[in-house]
């Protein structure tokens, strides 16, 4: 099995390949046809076909599909923009996106081959490895490796006495392997994965919520869960009322109750639990609040009275926004589903009296008649009374000012 960017691919009994998850580019739809080999990378995948030949599928952006080699091969390994195999003889091959020198493999036998994004690796027949690309500290290692995985920045690679080893050229990507002895290793976006000689896989992060070591169960061995004390009625609980809830998101062993909880977890946990249908009742409570919908006298529902949802759905009828779903008795039905149909005129109801207009303010009146009051006449010093301006003859020239 060989997993990309959004999409694995796996070699079936019969040695066809069956691809899934992402397709958009064509990457899960593998050719038919028997294979010995299958590797999965960015939007693109390669096999083997038994006789040794290559085939890939998938996007073709930046060569990736271009300059397929001819011959017979024994492994293959595909990645972003460029992919390598490892011919029969012993060398290797690599096409696609030529920048970085990502497909400058050098001369001479290899026993295997692993491509990262901007760089490959592979070890010798010697046992010494060799990398090409755009990896800072690329070029050959001369301490024994007999398989390895690079990522990016990050290798890894297993010595001869299945020790596992891992470097980076990057201080943030540095971390250290756990012990033991491994058969084989990869590297993925966020940790590290290894497959112990028993079949249990051992698994290290890059993040600190991750950097714990996880060992999966070796085959036919079930660990035991975690305990999780004064949580775990309440987490069976949950087990019972939203079956599945948790699944996905614990580690091997099963919830991990005590590891810090991650955003997505969240996110995934009440998306589960929420997973079911809206009432209209409930619709209107949330219109109601989102928008700010003041309460209003009974709407004449008979069906609505003591409902949770009353006073809201009382609010969008003295707007016109709740529409009954029967007239004869006018009823809302407010504990059935509210469809999209339904939702979608509801909140455009809301929208457009949100944006509506307010009313036009009262037009002021003005007294044709001036007021009987006395005023300074700020030229003579005489107090002259108002109306005498207006019905006299004499100009007049008023001040007004005020003080804030």
């Amino acid at each position: 099995m060989s997993a990309g960017l959004d999409h694995s691919c796996g070699l079936r009994s019969d040695s066809s390949i069956q691809c899934w998850g992402g397709d958009d580019f064509g990457q899960s739809a593998a050719p038919p046809g028997s294979f010995i080999a299958v590797s999965a990378g960015l939007f693109h995948s390669c096999g083997i076909r038994n006789g040794g030949t290559l085939a890939c599928w998938g996007s073709s952006p930046n060569g990736r599909l271009d300059g397929i080699p001819t011959g017979s091969f024994t492994a293959v390994s595909a990645e972003a923009v460029h992919s390598c195999g490892l011919r029969t003889d012993g060398t290797v091959v690599c096409w696609g996106d030529s920048r970085a020198g990502r497909l400058d493999a050098p001369s001479g036998t290899f026993t295997a081959l692993s491509s990262g994004q901007v760089y490959s690796c592979g070890p010798r027949t010697d046992g010494t490895l060799d990398c090409w690309g755009s990896h800072p500290s690329h070029g050959a290692h001369r301490s024994p490796r007999r398989a390895l995985s690079p990522r990016d920045s990050l290798t890894c690679g297993l010595r001869p006495d299945g020790s596992l080893t891992c470097w980076s050229a990057r201080h943030d990507q540095a971390r250290e392997a756990p012990p033991g002895t491994f058969t084989r290793v990869s590297i993925g976006e966020a940790q590290e994965c290894g497959l112990r000689p028993g079949g249990s896989i051992t698994c290290w992060g890059a993040r600190p919520f991750e950097s714990a070591v996880r060992t999966a169960p070796s085959s036919g061995e079930e660990e035991p869960a975690e305990d999780a004390g004064v949580h775990q009625p309440v987490i069976d609980a949950l087990n019972r009322l939203v079956p599945g809830l948790f699944d996905g998101t614990g580690c091997e062993q099963g919830l991990c109750p005590h590891d810090p909880l991650r955003r997505w977890e969240t996110a995934v946990w009440l998306g589960r639990v929420l997973d079911r249908a809206v009432t209209r009742g409930q619709m209107a409570t949330f219109l109601v609040r989102a928008f700010g919908l003041e309460g209003a006298v009974p709407a004449g529902f008979a069906d609505t009275a003591g409902n949770t949802h009353e006073a809201a759905i009382d609010a969008l009828a003295a707007v016109g926004i709740a529409a009954a779903c029967s007239t004869d008795p006018l009823r809302f039905c407010p504990s059935e589903p509210v469809t999209r149909g339904q939702m979608a005129t509801a909140l455009h109801g809301a929208l457009l009296r949100e944006t509506e207009p307010g009313p036009e303010p009262e037009p002021v009146q003005f007294s044709t008649e001036a007021p009987d009051a006395d005023l300074v006449d700020m030229s003579t010093g005489e107090s002259v009374n108002l109306r005498s301006f207006f019905t006299g003859k004499k100009p007049v020239l008023l001040w007004f000012w005020a003080g804030w």
